[in-house]
């Protein structure tokens, strides 16, 4: 049931959970160029897929976008043993606790992960 026209969304409504993310990736966006670090199943991950073998874990993210609900919030890397530009989830990162938009990061990323739980079908 949608709210009526006008109406205030409430703290755990969609719509401000949408408005808050915005705002967060338009922090990123001006902080870049930052440091992260790949999780090790991203790690993992690239190497099973033949894409990077011994790829460095710490990477600089220089830019942000944000691929709707689907795709989630994207951070290409340009790692220097590979040459070329590997777009990665920030679900699949970790960033410094330090920065300034760090606690914004964590709760998007455990919002998403359930997310993408309530997705996955169970066999």
């Amino acid at each position: 049931m949608r709210p009526p026209t006008g109406a205030i969304p409430s703290a755990g409504s969609k719509a401000v959970v949408k408005t808050s993310l915005l705002c967060d990736v338009s922090r990123m966006k001006a902080a870049v160029p930052f440091e992260v670090e790949l999780t090790p199943p991203s790690r993992t991950h690239l190497r099973a897929e033949n894409i990077a073998f011994d790829i460095a874990p710490r990477q600089l993210v220089r830019e942000i976008s944000y691929a709707g609900d689907e795709g989630g919030i994207l951070c290409p890397i340009e790692p220097d043993e590979l040459g070329k530009r590997v777009v990665v989830s920030l679900t699949h990162l970790q960033i410094r606790r330090t920065l300034p938009f760090a606690a914004a990061v964590l709760e998007y990323q455990k919002h998403r992960v359930k997310k993408l739980k309530k997705q996955r079908p169970s066999y």
